[in-house]
Formats: C-alpha cells, structure tokens, sequence
C-alpha cells in the first residue's frame, strides 16, 4: 500500500513509500539508512541490527572519546566521526518504525554501559 504525501497549496503529491509520520510496527519492506538495505526477511533483519549494534558502539566510544581527547589532535576526528555516527543513529530512530528504535535504544544503552564499564577498569574517562 503506498502511502500518498499531499502538500497544502501545491499541485504535487510525493509517494512516501514504506515510511510512515507515526510509530509502526511492520519490520518487512523497510529501508535502513539506504535504500539497498531493505529489511525483507530474517537475515536481513540480522544483518540490519548488527549494523545498528556496531553504530551505536562507534558512536558511544566515539563519544567518551571526544570527552578526553579535547585540546589534542585526535579532538577533530573524533568529534566528526561522534557526529557523524550519532547522526546516522537518529536516522535509525527516524525511521519511526517501533522495532528498530526499541533496539536502537536497547544498543546505546548497553553501549553506555560497555564504555562507561571499561572507562572505570581503565580509569582513563
């Protein structure tokens, strides 16, 4: 079922595809990020929450990172990479689709938790 987007007081109407303005919950025909990684099955499923696994542990170490890194020369890159990872992450969450932010959120707080775990044994954060 497609989904039609009306623009008040224009003469266009944008096909939105599987994209929904409200939470859902129908994990099948959605796309992460890009178009070509398209959730149709359970190993893409898979696929797609490792990848977002893998985001939110870049972003969190990105993170934690850039707090001890200011006034070095790792403070740049770090801090792209942080805003770029973060960003990717609140596209994820933008997708409205209630099983990947569920898991979004699931990951960066064990991700937090992972970081913030091994600051401590390290004492380095």
């Amino acid at each position: 079922r497609q989904v039609l987007l009306k623009v008040p007081y224009t003469n266009f109407t944008m096909a939105m595809g599987w994209w929904h303005p409200y939470f859902f919950s129908d994990i099948s025909g959605v796309q992460v990020l890009f178009s070509f990684l398209e959730i149709d099955g359970p190993a893409s499923l898979v696929f797609a929450l490792s990848a977002i696994f893998t985001l939110c542990l870049v972003d969190r170490y990105a993170a934690a990172g850039v707090q001890s890194a200011r006034g070095t020369s790792t403070y740049i890159p770090l801090f792209f990479l942080q805003r770029l990872s973060g960003g990717l992450v609140m596209l994820v969450l933008m997708s409205f689709n209630i099983v990947l932010f569920v898991f979004t959120l699931v990951f960066l707080s064990l991700c937090e938790y992972v970081v913030q775990k091994r600051a401590r044994s390290n004492n380095t954060l």
